[in-house]
């Protein structure tokens, strides 16, 4: 089943534009703000999919996982405006997808002493995919132009 990149890839060249090209402090806490902000996407992404399985009981849910992040919730009854309510879920998923790749993307590359032409190499092959590959594919294609 293939799937849409253009959020993914958007969130792998805000890594390239932002957290290999600052300085060392500033990209570790502008990574740890990124974590928490997917993190808690992450959360609202499963507590919709569980929501969809049980479609009851939403404010038990919300606090279920919400909580993971180290807080109770104080108003269950908020769960109708997280952030899969209020923001499209599709965009959502997609850009948290993009973070686990740009991880992807960005160790394999290190591996490579930052040799961006690697990532040269696999932008050109995406395109030439017509930019509907599935993910695995895409790590695939991403593991074959650092391994050439």
């Amino acid at each position: 089943k293939s799937w849409e990149v253009q959020e993914s890839v958007a969130v792998l060249f805000e890594w390239i534009g932002f957290f290999w090209m600052q300085d060392e402090g500033l990209a570790e806490t502008a990574e740890t703000l990124a974590l928490l902000e997917y993190s808690r996407t992450a959360l609202s992404g499963l507590l919709e999919l569980d929501l969809w399985e049980t479609k009851a009981m939403p404010e038990s849910l919300y606090v279920q996982y919400h909580s993971r992040l180290g807080v109770t919730p104080g108003d269950p009854e908020l769960w109708c405006i997280d952030s899969f309510r209020s923001i499209d879920a599709v965009y959502v998923f997609y850009y948290t997808l993009g973070h686990i790749f740009s991880h992807e993307v960005q160790n394999r590359i290190a591996r490579r002493e930052r040799d961006m032409s690697v990532l040269g190499m696999w932008l050109k092959s995406l395109l030439q995919s017509g930019g509907r590959p599935r993910y695995s594919d895409m790590i695939d294609t991403l593991a074959g132009e650092c391994d050439g």
